[in-house]
């Protein structure tokens, strides 16, 4: 078993670094996408690593935005092509941060090797789902440019419709998926370049786009509705809640094996309390046998 993991990073370089360093591990590379308007040169220590690869080209990211898309599936055929050895590929931001040693991770995955983890909800079950498809967004424009765009175009034109008759599902961008399931994404997507431009136009496409083409392929059983990502939106605002150390406890029971998200600028001992657990917990654990 190999993994990809494809981290998308825009902040914080120093915390990017001590995230990779904690996936260090025999079956696992990281491909880390650094968004265009970030300074290169600030997170040129992660070139020296080993077993990380950046993602090219550098796009500009903006919340909502397609581009984020992209940044997914330049990952995912990156690192699919690079010696034909990954069985696995698991998407993470910069700001998460590991709850549970990687060989726990690895374990799990070893014992459900043929399952997409996949959140997936029907589209119908938020009239806000519904809108991000069927009206136009200019996500690319400037705030007031595009509320002009949107306001005139989703006057003039009619409700968008996806031009496939497949059942729209919605869910998180932070997946885990198997090598036959990204090699039938990127099959699709190549084949079908009316999908992604419609995409283009959606609010926050990253919850759709892969997990419409999965729901609606031939691959649909291997799916499962559960993402590996504790994550709080207890706060009930367009981003879940930065953790600190007030979270410790249940940060620390969690069985999840990843969190989101942190801002060691906010609270860096929320991952030194995790360092230390997951320290412990290696401790005890028999060594990797390379198998």
């Amino acid at each position: 078993m190999k993994i990809a993991c494809i981290i998308l990073a825009h902040q914080n370089p120093a915390q990017l670094i001590r995230l990779l360093k904690r996936l260090q591990h025999p079956s696992i590379d990281c491909w880390v996408h650094i968004d265009s308007k970030c300074d290169p040169q600030l997170f040129s220590g992660i070139r020296k690593m080993e077993n990380v690869f950046e993602i090219e080209p550098r796009l500009n990211l903006r919340w909502g935005n397609y581009t984020i898309v992209q940044a997914m599936i330049n990952g995912l055929r990156s690192s699919i092509s690079f010696k034909g050895k990954y069985t696995h590929f698991h998407f993470m931001s910069g700001m998460d941060y590991l709850v549970q040693p990687t060989q726990i991770f690895l374990n799990y995955l070893q014992a459900n090797p043929d399952i997409d983890f996949i959140g997936n909800r029907p589209l119908e079950e938020s009239k806000e789902n519904i809108e991000r498809i069927s009206r136009y967004y200019f996500n690319n424009l400037n705030q007031s440019a595009r509320k002009f765009a949107e306001a005139l175009i989703n006057k003039i034109l009619p409700k968008r419709k996806l031009p496939f008759s497949f059942e729209i599902r919605k869910g998180p961008q932070w997946m885990t998926l198997t090598r036959e399931s990204v090699e039938y994404i990127l099959g699709f997507i190549g084949k079908n370049k009316s999908f992604a431009k419609f995409f283009q136009y959606v609010l926050a496409p990253d919850e759709f786009f892969f997990q419409t083409i999965l729901y609606n392929s031939p691959l649909k059983h291997k799916m499962k509705n559960h993402i590996f990502h504790y994550v709080d939106w207890t706060e009930l605002k367009k981003s879940p809640k930065t953790f600190t150390s007030k979270d410790k406890e249940k940060l620390l029971s969690s069985e999840l094996f990843f969190a989101r998200k942190f801002d060691c600028n906010v609270d860096a001992a929320i991952l030194d309390i995790l360092d230390e657990k997951i320290n412990k917990l290696e401790k005890l654990m028999p060594r990797f046998d390379g198998q």
